[in-house]
């Protein structure tokens, strides 16, 4: 008989846990750099996110959903003439052959001293452009005007975490490094207002799966013990 009540008292304490768990609790804390630069950019940032409060209860698991992206354009204006615009202009500079230099850049994500997302670029474009004399702003558009995107490259990913979560609990941050560099080149014969602007983003999304008051466990399993001891008296 006091098998059997052992075994009812785990069986129950055992459903309790699971249905707790069932009931589990999330927050999510995100953290993101966007910034454009004219030309070249260095970017040297820490993005941190709070680590999970452990007052709030006993932490499951921990998912952590990170991108890193360059976007950039190259325009072009045919300022101040009045004259058509008939040429092409370059994301290099050239010396004959081989290129010396090229549109580039390279933007790292990383965690734990490991990189997690990473995109890399190298642009060696020619624009053939038919411009009619200067419209009167300098746009980039219109008729006396040319723009387009040279660079658009994006990295994401997906980290899970169910064991070993101590790095995430605390009062202090979880941290993560962006680390980034760009270098723009351009050629253009002639007279012209030419325009290079890249951006560089990192995003960061950290959800904590938690259960919300472990008291409430602790009671569970208190209260069991005890049910247990005074039916073996």
């Amino acid at each position: 008989m006091k098998k059997l009540i052992m075994i009812c008292v785990v069986v129950t304490m055992f459903l309790a846990a699971m249905a707790t768990i069932a009931n589990a609790s999330t927050i999510t804390y995100n953290v993101a750099y966007d910034d454009n630069y004219s030309g070249t950019f260095d970017i040297n940032e820490v993005l941190s996110v709070p680590q999970f409060d452990s007052s709030m209860g006993i932490l499951l698991n921990v998912t952590i959903d990170f991108e890193v992206n360059t976007n950039g354009t190259i325009g072009f204006e045919n300022f101040p003439l009045d004259t058509p615009f008939n040429g092409n202009i370059y994301t290099y500079f050239y010396f004959q052959n081989p290129v010396v230099d090229s549109t580039r850049g390279t933007l790292d994500l990383s965690f734990n001293s490991s990189t997690i997302a990473s995109v890399a670029w190298d642009v060696q474009e020619t624009y053939a452009l038919n411009l009619t004399g200067y419209d009167g702003a300098i746009d980039f558009a219109g008729t006396s005007g040319f723009s387009t995107t040279y660079v658009d490259e994006t990295d994401s990913g997906s980290l899970y975490y169910d064991s070993d979560l101590s790095a995430f609990i605390g009062s202090s941050t979880v941290d993560f490094e962006l680390i980034g560099d760009a270098y723009s080149a351009m050629v253009m014969p002639g007279n012209g207002v030419s325009s290079v602007s890249t951006s560089g983003l990192g995003d960061v999304e950290i959800t904590y799966e938690y259960i919300p008051e472990p008291a409430t466990l602790s009671l569970l399993v208190l209260g069991g013990v005890a049910l247990l001891k005074r039916k073996q008296k």
